[in-house]
């Protein structure tokens, strides 16, 4: 298979990141920008160069984990994988790779065992709360293999509750693409704004320091036929 060069850039650089002695990298692409083939390739080349390794690959949603078992699959037919997710019906602890959701492992670290790397997908789902069930699974897989190395993809790397997800939870970026370059390249599609007939009417709101007061702003227009046309 032929990976795009930010693909590629991705996990060479990513490589180079731990050949450097640092830790904790993130990988930022953009949505529909292929996160699931540089994790599968990331994967295949470090078990290519280090066969004995143990992987988990974490996320929050059911339908990533069978989505990202599949795409590994699919380049790599004889992978030494499994899923352990209760919503999937399989818990296939024992695999060199397990592909899991974090709401069925948070707990079961020690029946995964010695992991020595864990990749979590959608990364900016990790709460910086040492009592979530993220900051369980880590502190427990830490407990058993106290050099486990942790990376990271997203496309939004930073949280609404807490901020940038640098330095916090990852030490750094080990690349980004940006979205722009994906549009300007070609591999996503130019945003284009549409017309809209629909007008909201803001007669008889009043403003306090220069914006709408929220209460009769909401009044005005929370209705669920202009909703709709706006929709």
């Amino acid at each position: 298979m032929q990976l795009r060069h930010y693909q590629t850039t991705a996990i060479e650089r990513t490589l180079q990141w731990f050949a450097d002695g640092k830790e904790r990298p993130i990988i930022v692409i953009p949505t529909r920008c292929g996160k699931g083939i540089i994790m599968a390739k990331l994967m295949q080349n470090i078990i290519a160069d280090y066969p004995t390794v143990r992987i988990i690959s974490a996320t929050h949603s059911k339908e990533l984990v069978g989505q990202n078992y599949d795409e590994i699959m699919s380049i790599w037919h004889d992978c030494p994988a499994g899923i352990y997710s209760a919503g999937l019906k399989r818990r296939e602890h024992s695999k060199q790779i397990v592909f899991c959701g974090i709401q069925s492992v948070y707990n079961k670290a020690t029946k995964l065992g010695f992991v020595d790397i864990i990749i979590v997908d959608e990364a900016q789902s990790i709460s910086r709360k040492s009592e979530s069930r993220w900051g369980e699974f880590f502190s427990a897989m830490k407990a058993i293999n106290p050099n486990v190395q942790i990376i990271g993809l997203t496309a939004t790397p930073y949280r609404l509750d807490s901020g940038n997800l640098v330095p916090h939870t990852f030490d750094g970026v080990a690349y980004e693409y940006p979205v722009i370059d994906a549009i300007k390249e070609g591999y996503l599609c130019e945003l284009i704004s549409a017309p809209v007939e629909t007008h909201l009417k803001t007669t008889g709101v009043h403003k306090r320091g220069g914006e709408f007061i929220a209460g009769e702003l909401e009044r005005a227009v929370d209705h669920d036929p202009l909703t709709r046309a706006c929709v």
